[in-house]
């Protein structure tokens, strides 16, 4: 054949194969049933509801999806620092970081109802999201590809994730499953199908990918693993670990006609305070948050780590909010019963960058603990959702509820169902005097204290030491070497006049001290030397065998009145032995392990001394009151308190308080104990009744409930 004809052959071939590839698609086929809820999850980002916020790119409506290691931000899209597994079962843990992506807020008053799905291929498959958006695409993007076992990545950026659904009990590959997985790719929660065991999806290639629960041949499942988010890009082939165990579920219904309800909100709070509190307020962004259109809802990982006792609050669309604690190990279905209730538009005017000022709601002629309680800093306009009809009192309020207080205003109002409800209230200017306070720190040689800090603390009455507490770490201050050790110097610091506990932690040593209007420059603290003592544990009665409790824990004596902290904890070296460093002085050593009855003793360190001490324990003995409510673990609330008192002997009760899902009750003598409940809060009452203590066990006493 003629060369030349060769060439213009190849040439029109050229152009053939490169038309046919220009008509190719640009990315992976998504499987049918890729359907996004449109339900949140994972931590409250920084908007809050009220505010009219457009979604845009790499930010959501609820917030935004920045990354930090102690948990998912952005409403799911980072987790704690545990590992996944990668393609070949090995752990993997992705680094949290912004995601992009469109976001909404859909189904939140005053805020944009667009909630998009994932890449290019979303469609409202809830009803919760857009309609016109994507529609009829039902979560198919319009692409084809053969590979359905690896991430693709398409022309604008996002690639698929795929994987396949294993039993974590067999640790074997599951291929005759079908149903759904409930995934999480940065501000978004979707349902993703699950066919002969295996789901793919499409995400931003930058985008965080968190796998929370499934739904296989109508059996629920918890994710095992991975527990960290995955970056979409590098994901791999996923192995999602499952067990098949019982979520914990709320069926959320009227108080008055029994029916579920719609519209439903879990908050799981991160401030222990307010989390102990009947009403959460609005979420604040290290808050997890679920949302759920309609009852039941399931509380998987969108909530965070799992434990036996975690306090949530939920309510419904035009319903209250109801406080309670569940067990998210042992799972069970929960009865929650709420009653109709209204909204109220909170605006505030006034010096509202106050970090001191929190807004605090109680029924009428109430003192002490709140109902309500958030701060304010920040806030012009919030919606204060699910109050009760009825008067209510509002206060503006600086320091800690119990600690007297300031009350800078005061008003009450009224809150009607079906009305617009309104509460409008001015911060006052903070004029309040402050002055300098300054110090510094001796560290004697022998201390192995790299890092340290000094905290600033205030004590006085109506002083708030939540926010006007200072850590000042070492590494922030000057120092210089001196006769004897070191001299760290901190300050000056600007604090409000009254009287302040300065302590150096982590030793947990420190003094009161006294700000005045000409401020104070003299907080000097001198660490007393070091000192390496030995604990030895014993069982009491004298046979001279070991205790073996997991842990001893230490703290210095300090002066009265100065604000302690938590006690250090020290492991063992041996079974019943512990060695560690002391300053000189007085020291309280304690111990609180399950097998035995607390014990604190204080003991006199020495500089030329033997300091070795023995601690005497005695096994522990009493009950563990586990409450049930058909099959269904009831942890117990921090609000429950039983009376217990024994029966014909001089038994009492050594300690109590709640361990885990259940109430542990120690006693000093074996014998018969009546156990009186207090009301729980939608359960029936129960009589008192009988318990029978022994020596050296602590007996499992199983408590049935009834619903009301």
């Amino acid at each position: 054949m003629n060369p030349r004809n060769l060439i213009i052959a190849a040439v029109i071939l050229f152009g053939v194969v490169s038309t046919a590839y220009l008509f190719l698609p640009s990315g992976p086929v998504m499987p049918p049933g890729l359907e996004e809820t449109g339900d949140g999850f994972g931590r409250i980002g920084e908007a809050r509801r009220g505010d009219n916020i457009n979604s845009e790119k790499g930010s959501g409506s609820r917030g935004d999806s920045s990354s930090d290691e102690e948990g998912p931000r952005g409403r799911g899209g980072e987790s704690s620092g545990l590992s996944g597994f990668d393609s070949d079962g090995n752990p993997l843990s992705g680094r949290p970081n912004s995601g992009s992506g469109d976001t909404g807020s859909g189904g939140i008053p005053g805020t944009n109802e667009n909630r998009s799905g994932f890449g290019d291929g979303s469609g409202g498959g809830s009803g919760r999201g857009n309609p016109s958006r994507n529609s009829g695409n039902r979560g198919r993007n319009p692409s084809s590809s053969k590979d359905e076992s690896r991430s693709g990545t398409d022309s604008e950026g996002n690639v698929r994730v795929a994987g396949k659904i294993w039993d974590e009990s067999k640790n074997s590959v599951l291929t005759d499953v079908n149903g759904q997985l409930e995934v999480g790719v940065d501000n978004r929660s979707s349902s993703v199908s699950v066919v002969n065991g295996s789901f793919s999806f499409e995400a931003p290639a930058k985008a965080m990918v968190r796998f929370f629960s499934a739904v296989l041949d109508e059996r629920p499942a918890r994710v095992i693993a991975p527990t960290t988010p995955l970056i979409a890009e590098g994901a791999g082939s996923v192995r999602v670990y499952i067990r098949y165990d019982s979520l914990a579920t709320l069926n959320v219904l009227s108080a008055e006609t029994g029916a579920a309800l719609n519209g439903i909100e879990v908050v799981r709070l991160q401030d222990f305070h307010r989390s102990t509190l009947e009403h959460p307020g609005w979420p604040l962004p290290s808050d997890y948050y679920v949302e759920e259109s309609e009852s039941p809802v399931s509380l998987d990982g969108r909530l965070g780590m799992i434990g036996s006792a975690v306090v949530i609050h939920v309510r419904a669309a035009g319903h209250e909010w109801k406080r309670l604690t569940v067990d998210l190990v042992a799972g069970g279905e929960r009865d929650v019963l709420l009653y109709p209730a209204a909204d109220v538009n909170l605006v505030l005017d006034g010096d509202t960058n106050r970090e001191d000022v929190k807004l605090r709601l109680r029924a009428p002629n109430r003192i002490g603990m709140p109902f309500m309680e958030m701060p304010i800093l920040g806030v012009t306009s919030e919606m204060i959702q699910g109050l009760l009809p009825g008067t209510w009192q509002a206060t503006l309020e600086s320091g800690h509820w119990n600690l007297n207080p300031t009350v800078h205003a005061e008003t009450f109002f009224d809150v009607f169902i079906g009305e617009q409800n309104s509460l409008q209230m001015t911060v006052p200017a903070d004029d309040e005097e402050r002055s300098d306070l300054a110090g510094s720190v001796f560290v004697p040689d022998g201390w192995f204290l790299d890092n340290f800090s000094v905290r600033v603390r205030p004590t006085g009455a109506g002083s708030d030491p939540v926010n006007d507490t200072l850590n000042l770490p070492s590494a922030q201050m000057s120092f210089e070497e001196v006769a004897g050790g070191l001299l760290y110097s901190w300050g000056p610091v600007s604090v409000k006049l009254g009287s302040y506990g300065i302590l150096v932690l982590p030793v947990g040593y420190g003094d009161l001290f006294e700000v005045g209007p000409d401020g104070f420059f003299d907080a000097h603290l001198e660490l007393p030397s070091p000192v390496d003592i030995r604990v030895l544990t014993l069982i009491a009665g004298g046979s001279g065998e070991f205790a073996t409790p997991g842990l001893l824990r230490w703290a210095p004596v300090r002066p009265q009145g100065v604000p302690g902290t938590g006690a250090v904890p020290i492991p063992s070296v041996q079974d019943g032995v512990f060695e560690f460093q002391v300053p000189v002085g007085g020291v309280i050593l304690s111990v609180s392990d399950q097998a035995y009855v607390p014990k604190h003793e204080q003991v006199s360190v020495t500089l030329d001394g033997m300091n070795e001490f023995e601690m005497e324990l005695e096994p522990a003995m009493g009950v563990m009151l586990l409450l049930d409510q058909q099959g269904t673990s009831i942890p117990w609330d921090i609000t429950w308190h039983p009376v217990v008192y024994a029966n014909g002997h001089g038994g009492r009760v050594l300690t109590r308080g709640r361990t885990g899902s259940g109430y542990r009750i120690l006693v000093s003598e074996p014998g018969e104990y009546t156990v009186e409940l207090p009301q729980m809060d939608g359960f029936l009452p129960l009589d008192p009744f009988g318990v029978q203590c022994i020596p050296s066990e602590v007996l499992d006493v199983l408590v049935p409930l009834e619903i009301e």
